[in-house]
């Protein structure tokens, strides 16, 4: 009895240890069950893209499910709910008022998985770049222009603008660690990322704003691309002309380092580097008429490997895609769950009577004025996205409730609205990824940055942007 006694005590007393080891294992499973999940799931959306195979389709559907719920208990609060929330009327109104099934309701959340594969995929097209001599380079650039603060704005600026289309966040991130121990202030610095980043914005494919507009209302990328550009130098141009106008503009000046170096090189490079990129995917839609959403995600593979093809460098490539994967379980979290849920929830309420009113309602505005149906789309979705809803959520659903054609309206006209909307919202927003990485790098309040320093440029970019709306739709 005594050494059975002491088995049980044994076991006993050893159970927590195995618990503990149990849980600390299922810890670090199920971060690497997500990243496999999300990764399979844009591997099934390639497959499916070119085999139209139903059996892929509804598998696609499930891992989709999955991957979503995986994202959605390790958001963070305001995202959590929000995705539930969506998910949940999105699934109650296709259920009840559609009378649509469960697997048609599962399916429904793959009306957004484009945009997910390519947020998801675009960080892996900065590897090539940010290990090439292209930095560097830009470094040394904005260093000689430290004693001038209108030519560091100005290129502070254009840089953001030549390498955010591809960097994105990263962009921002890479030009405050060249200038912020030069101690320039706060109101300068949060002005010149604005400017700069916010013209990626209206043109990029390998931003969400432009491959979600364009994908909703239909419209090839090499049909938009000139006008995205135009939009973007009037950004360019009315930052930098506000900026020379302001009373307390920075006044300090460094002095220069002595070795000097022509910018336009430089200039010449990232122009024809990005150009090849962007006129290589034109090329490729106009040739095989293949999605554009579906091939910015496939060169954003593509080039990285070819890359490291051409240079001997599959160290740095295996180095950095291995970051890549271990960054996944939480670096594309909110995307995942805003882009999903709200895919399902726009899918429902276009199936259902409801964007019928909708859509009557939009026709009454455009009856009056097309610019009305543009200040209205604009102050709805700044407003939405100043509360919090972000501009994933309300875009999709007014563009895939609001046809061009029943506004009497060209594609690109609203698509230019939807851009407007996006990208001023976007600075507006406390709670815009963007936002909250310039109030964080110069250390003040979400509000001060994007209202009181940018609040001029929002205002002055909003009327400029109405007159170039009215120019396309009228002209």
């Amino acid at each position: 009895m005594e050494r059975q006694g002491a088995g049980e005590h044994l076991v006993f007393s050893s159970w927590p240890v195995s618990l503990y080891f149990h849980v600390k294992e299922g810890r670090f499973m199920i971060p690497m069950v997500k990243r496999s999940s999300i990764i399979i799931m844009c591997l099934l959306y390639f497959i499916a893209s070119f085999s139209q195979s139903t059996f892929i389709y509804s598998v696609l559907s499930i891992v989709i499910l999955l991957t979503f719920f995986l994202s959605i208990v390790h958001a963070n609060k305001k995202t959590m709910i929000m995705g539930s929330v969506l998910f949940v009327a999105g699934t109650v109104i296709n259920l009840t008022v559609n009378q649509g099934t469960v697997m048609a309701t599962i399916e429904g959340m793959q009306q957004n998985l484009p945009l997910v594969v390519l947020m998801t995929l675009a960080p892996l097209l900065a590897i090539p770049i940010t290990n090439s001599s292209l930095m560097g380079s830009i470094q040394q650039i904005l260093k000689q222009m430290m004693d001038s603060p209108n030519k560091l704005f100005a290129g502070l600026a254009s840089f953001l603008a030549a390498i955010t289309p591809v960097l994105s966040v990263g962009s921002v991130k890479l030009l405050h660690d060249i200038v912020r121990e030069n101690k320039f202030s706060s109101a300068f610095l949060a002005r010149a990322y604005f400017v700069g980043f916010s013209t990626a914005m209206v043109w990029s494919p390998y931003f969400g704003s432009v491959a979600l507009t364009l994908y909703y209302l239909n419209i090839p990328f090499g049909d938009y691309i000139l006008i995205g550009l135009v939009l973007a130098f009037l950004q360019l141009g009315v930052g930098m002309l506000l900026f020379l106008s302001s009373k307390d503009k920075e006044t300090q000046k460094l002095s220069s380092p002595s070795a000097k170096m022509s910018v336009f090189p430089l200039v010449s490079k990232v122009i024809i580097l990005l150009g090849s990129l962007i006129g290589m995917l034109v090329v490729l839609e106009s040739i095989t008429g293949l999605p554009m959403l579906l091939l910015v995600s496939l060169t954003s593979i593509i080039i990285p490997i070819l890359w490291s093809l051409g240079t001997n460098s599959w160290r740095v490539f295996f180095y950095e895609g291995k970051a890549f994967f271990n960054k996944l379980d939480y670096g594309v979290n909110t995307e995942i769950v805003l882009f999903l849920s709200a895919g399902l929830f726009g899918s429902a309420l276009a199936a259902s009577p409801f964007s019928v009113y909708i859509s009557n309602a939009f026709q009454a505005l455009s009856s009056i004025s097309f610019l009305l149906v543009g200040v209205i789309v604009v102050l709805f979705v700044s407003l939405m996205a100043f509360v919090g809803i972000h501009q994933i959520i309300t875009v999709p659903l007014l563009a895939m409730q609001v046809s061009p054609e029943a506004l009497g309206a060209d594609p690109i006209s609203l698509a230019v609205v939807f851009l407007l909307a996006w990208f001023l919202s976007s600075i507006l927003s406390p709670f815009n990824a963007i936002t909250i990485f310039i109030s964080q790098a110069v250390h003040k309040d979400t509000i001060t940055v994007g209202f009181k320093w940018n609040g001029s440029y929002v205002a002055v970019m909003f009327v400029v942007g109405m007159v170039f709306v009215a120019l396309l739709h009228y002209g």
